[in-house]
């Protein structure tokens, strides 16, 4: 019976609610972390809600500016045009009355056309066409001509700058093809000039133009012009070159190679040259190979190419070489070098050179000039006179591509006081990088000179310009 009664164990008695508090407990638990969670997504919610908002009102401001900024662009070109047609009018009109009535206004038709880009010219020249009835360069021409001009049509110096500077590049390459091969014997250095410098497309179409103007190939002219009982050589040069398919892809590769073999061909030659290798490597090269040619053969050798080719070579065929070696703005510099030496100076090569150039071009070959714009000033004094040397003037002063060599100072700027005078200014100019430069200023110091709250008689005309400036297909230069 003891044994029975030791066995037993006590169990203490359980709440039943126990279980419900600890369900309760973590029920709470499960709420606040769910409530934390709303609160996460909500404040997520919030911060979507807002960036888009903020998306939106940016899209919806970025279209309005787009859309201003279009209607500015547009106002650009409006007034770009219109500006250009009052130029063209002017310039017409101008060029016809310094050549009305007895004698010639050279001065005013100098400034007008010495001061003008291409694109600007030929605007001019089509109201001139339309107006008169007469293009603008045969105007010009019959106006400048020597005291038998008249019979014969020889145009003065002067006379040839202008109208090289009004025609359209192929009717300028033929003309200056047309003159080269004139009379007896040829014009070597123009004509090795003007076939190195100009673009194979520039060269077919001259060549169709000097066809249909003259009645006979002008390769064949050419050809026919170079080639003679001592100077084979040459005419098989200038054949090669009149194929007019002149590599312009910019291939320089094997240029020690290329320019070993010219040394061999020549320099290392006691006497004597090898002719067809020079013309094989170099006759239709581009100019990035012969560059690279150039170069290798001076770290090769003593001398330079050009050295050799002068020592080795006369005649045409060394003007030709050498024409092809040397970029177009140094062979321009080296032939108005050699066009005034000697006595006397050759004043319509000198017309040739600077009636080719562009005004964009014109700062680089200053700048590249041995001695720079003070030697070419001096040079041009020396050699030239009158009308020429005036003309000349004109167009060296004009640093700027667009005409005019006046920049701004911010300084100076002050919209209510400058405005109207600098309206005037590039009204006349056709200044781009003028007004851009007066724009920037005024749009950022004087912001109500804007489109939308002055009409444009009113307003700051450069005002627009640092947006975009406009250039026409006809192109800037």
């Amino acid at each position: 019976m003891g044994i029975c009664a030791s066995s037993e164990v006590a169990i203490e008695p359980t709440n039943p609610n126990d279980a419900l508090r600890a369900e309760l407990r973590q029920l709470r638990v499960d709420i606040a972390e769910t409530e934390a969670e709303v609160e996460r997504l909500r404040v997520i919610k919030e911060q979507r809600e807002f960036e888009t908002a903020y998306l939106d009102h940016t899209n919806t401001s970025l279209a309005m500016r787009q859309e201003f900024t279009s209607r500015q662009l547009q106002q650009v070109v409006d007034e770009r045009e219109a500006l250009l047609a009052h130029l063209a009018e002017r310039d017409s009109l101008g060029v016809e009355a310094a050549s009305a009535g007895w004698g010639t206004d050279e001065a005013a038709m100098a400034d007008i056309i010495m001061r003008r880009t291409t694109w600007q010219l030929a605007a001019a020249k089509e109201h001139f066409l339309s107006t008169f009835s007469k293009s603008m360069a045969a105007r010009v021409s019959s106006e400048n001509r020597t005291f038998f001009g008249n019979l014969t049509g020889k145009m003065t110096p002067f006379g040839q700058l202008l109208t090289y500077r009004l025609m359209a590049t192929p009717e300028r390459i033929a003309e200056i093809v047309h003159r080269a091969v004139q009379g007896m014997g040829s014009d070597g250095l123009a004509l090795a000039e003007v076939l190195s410098v100009s673009t194979n497309e520039e060269l077919r179409a001259a060549a169709e133009f000097y066809s249909d103007k003259h009645g006979e190939e002008m390769k064949e002219r050419i050809v026919k012009e170079c080639t003679g009982m001592l100077s084979k050589k040459y005419g098989e040069w200038m054949e090669a070159i009149c194929h007019f398919d002149r590599n312009e892809d910019g291939d320089d590769e094997a240029a020690e190679e290329i320019a070993e073999a010219l040394y061999q061909a020549g320099a290392a030659k006691m006497m004597g040259v090898d002719e067809e290798v020079f013309q094989q490597h170099l006759a239709n090269a581009s100019l990035s190979r012969c560059a690279a040619v150039c170069k290798a053969y001076e770290g090769l050798h003593k001398n330079t190419l050009f050295a050799d080719v002068e020592r080795k070579f006369r005649g045409g065929l060394e003007d030709a070489i050498i024409a092809r070696l040397t970029p177009p703005l140094q062979l321009y510099a080296a032939n108005l070098t050699k066009a005034c030496k000697g006595l006397g100076s050759d004043k319509q090569a000198i017309a040739r050179i600077f009636g080719t150039m562009s005004l964009r071009e014109l700062p680089e070959f200053v700048a590249g000039f041995e001695g720079g714009a003070d030697a070419l000033d001096e040079l041009l004094d020396k050699e030239t006179g009158g009308d020429l040397r005036a003309a000349l003037a004109v167009m060296l002063a004009e640093k700027s591509p667009t005409g005019n060599n006046k920049y701004v100072n911010e300084n100076e700027v002050d919209a209510g006081v400058v405005g109207d005078s600098f309206r005037e200014e590039f009204l006349l100019s056709y200044d781009w990088q003028r007004a851009a430069d007066v724009g920037r200023i005024i749009a950022r110091d004087k912001p109500h000179h804007d489109v939308a709250t002055n009409p444009p008689h009113e307003r700051w005309h450069g005002a627009a310009f640092p947006l975009m400036p406009y250039v026409s297909s006809r192109g800037y230069d």
